[in-house]
């Protein structure tokens, strides 16, 4: 994970925290969503958490024909490079 994403300003903590957490996790962990509600956060906080790195494309919803959908994170978003 870049440190540039979790120094990005325009995203709030909130927002750094849920791309943090989930970017520790191995490759085939799944994103429950009980899971990251187990805190003091709520179903709506952590879904505008969400929302707020899909606008800065770090994450990505994919609709799974038959079988709900998926969470993708990016470390850079798509399109985007980072000069380290």
């Amino acid at each position: 994970m870049t440190r540039s994403t979790l120094e990005d300003h325009a995203l709030s903590f909130k927002a750094r925290g849920i791309y943090a957490y989930l970017m520790s996790k191995p490759e085939s962990w799944t994103v429950n969503m009980k899971d990251l509600q187990r805190g003091k956060d709520g179903r709506e906080a952590v879904q505008s958490g969400l929302k707020e790195l899909q606008a800065v494309g770090l994450a990505e919803y994919r609709v799974l024909p038959g079988n709900g959908g998926e969470w993708v994170l990016h470390e850079v978003p798509p399109g985007k490079r980072v000069y380290r």
